[in-house]
Parts: C-alpha cells; structure tokens; sequence
C-alpha cells in the first residue's frame, strides 16, 4: 500500500520535508494567501517553526491537533481509507501515541468525521487567533 520508503519518515527526511513546507507557505502568505499546513506538527521546534511564519508577516495562525486513538489510526491505515498518508503501521507505531500535549493548539477528535471537523474549524476561525506558547 505504501509508495514511499519508510527511510522517507527518518528523521533528517522529515526535516528537509518540513523545511521546504515551511518556504513555500512563507511564500504563500507573504502574497495574501491562507495556508493550510497539514502535517503531523509533533515536536515543538517544528510547531515554533509554522507560528513563526505566520507572526513574521503580522498574520494570525491558528493551531488544531487532531487526536485519534493508536487502534482508530492502525485502522485507517491498515484499510487506507480516507488516508493519503503513505506511513505504515511500523512508522505509527514508533511515533508514539500521538497523545500529546499541544499548548496553545486546539485539540479535535479526528474521529467525528471530515465535515464535523471542517465546521469545528470554520467555527473557531470566526474567533480572534489564539495566543500559542510551546
């Protein structure tokens, strides 16, 4: 099912992945355009990184962490539904529960379904940005 490498989820990988994420969007935004960053933000240098971009052009950023029970994950990867991650079980395994805490990042339940989620989302970005600390 997979058509990536897992040597594609090592670390200096994912750095470089990240990295170029972060230039374009810094290019996307500097010319009035949102952005929607969505990858798995679990360390906090790389959530630092994404807040920073928006800060330096004076826009507001907005943070969602979106949880799912180990058992709901392997599930979805294992059907591949709904899913355009190319991780396999042993990458969600190794990094870890996902349960982290996100200071300043709203937590959802990746479980209630897209639409319920892109509400919760709409909803929230009808509120002043969110203060963030990491």
């Amino acid at each position: 099912m997979s058509s990536q490498p897992e040597v594609a989820y090592q670390c200096d990988v994912s750095d470089r992945v990240y990295r170029s994420m972060l230039q374009r969007v810094r290019v996307i935004l500097s010319q009035g355009c949102s952005a929607l960053l969505d990858r798995v933000f679990d360390l906090p240098d790389r959530r630092r990184h994404a807040e920073r971009r928006a800060r330096d052009l004076g826009l507001p950023f907005n943070g969602y962490w979106l949880h799912a029970q180990m058992d709901v994950r392997l599930a979805r990867v294992h059907a591949g539904i709904g899913n355009v991650s190319d991780a396999t079980t042993r990458v969600l395994m190794a990094r870890g529960s996902g349960d982290l805490p996100v200071p300043g990042w709203i937590r959802l339940d990746a479980t209630v379904g897209i639409d319920a989620i892109a509400t919760q989302i709409s909803s929230d970005l009808t509120q002043p940005p969110h203060a963030t600390a990491d």
